[in-house]
């Protein structure tokens, strides 16, 4: 979310995970928690819509948030989004059409992805 690391989609399964030996992600992460396949971005350039596609094997296991809420079924992204996925990796989905220099502010962030945790105390 520094805008420091930026990914263009391309057409169609975008997937975004830890590369091995038989599977190389379109956005390769690094990290406890990470699968090989720990989410899928379809970008569809007619409609110039994405839709995030969790983990099919175990969401709640392979986690991804989308602003602070657990995905567990396919969600089309709105500019502005943010993404955390794993419990470390986050990002803010900008489209360009949009406003290509959107930011977000991290500790707002980390509230938000952290809430259900803050709320016990």
């Amino acid at each position: 979310m520094s805008g420091m690391i930026n990914h263009a989609l391309n057409e169609g399964d975008n997937y975004v995970g830890k590369k091995n030996a038989d599977f190389t992600p379109s956005i390769s992460l690094q990290g406890v928690g990470i699968s090989n396949k720990q989410c899928c971005l379809n970008y569809n350039s007619d409609d110039k819509t994405t839709t995030l596609v969790p983990n099919e094997e175990n969401p709640t296991k392979y986690s991804v948030k989308i602003n602070g809420e657990r995905a567990e079924e396919n969600v089309q992204l709105q500019h502005g989004d943010r993404i955390l996925i794993g419990d470390y990796q986050y990002y803010l989905y900008v489209d360009p059409l949009v406003d290509a220099e959107a930011s977000y502010d991290w500790n707002e962030a980390m509230k938000e992805a952290n809430r259900e945790q803050l709320s016990q105390f």
